[in-house]
């Protein structure tokens, strides 16, 4: 896909190698049915406690991640697969802005830092997104291009 998902992949194959990650951050609660636009704060995060600007880059990331997947795989239909094309726009939309808003080049060895953390949440969320794809591939691949016009818009993490 984009240099996001080699850029996460990357970081999953150093933190298997021995570079581990954090454990103290839980999963961001549920797995949204579709894109939410905000992401949630972790749930180690008490209310009022500030989270910091790579944290939400990451939350963002994989609560869009996960939306997208969790579009993908229900796609059965015409409707749904339209659907599922309009939450990729949504959540490209949604992490082109956190990546404007995170301001910094968000590339190389900062990514990896911001995302290694939540590196297993990230290939859970990366899976759900190459099943929903070879899904549709196979069972319906008329609407493999519609939905692969909205893929190809996502940002890319270089």
């Amino acid at each position: 896909m984009r240099t996001y998902f080699a850029t996460v992949i990357i970081a999953s194959a150093l933190g298997l190698a021995g570079c581990g990650g954090k454990k103290d951050e839980p999963p961001v609660g549920g797995t949204p049915a579709e894109s939410s636009g905000q992401a949630e704060a972790p749930k180690s995060s008490p209310a009022g406690i500030a989270v910091t600007k790579e944290q939400k880059v990451a939350n963002t990331y994989l609560a869009e991640l996960t939306a997208i997947g969790d579009a993908l795989t229900s796609v059965t239909d015409d409707a749904s697969a339209q659907k599922a094309a309009q939450t990729i726009a949504l959540a490209s939309q949604t992490m082109e802005a956190a990546k404007a808003e995170f301001g910094d080049e968000l590339s190389g060895p900062q990514a990896i830092a911001i995302f290694m953390p939540r590196q297993q949440e990230f290939i859970a969320a990366q899976q759900k997104i190459s099943t929903g794809m070879t899904q549709i591939a196979t069972s319906h691949p008329e609407f493999l291009q519609m939905i692969s016009e909205e893929m190809k818009n996502m940002p890319a993490v270089n």
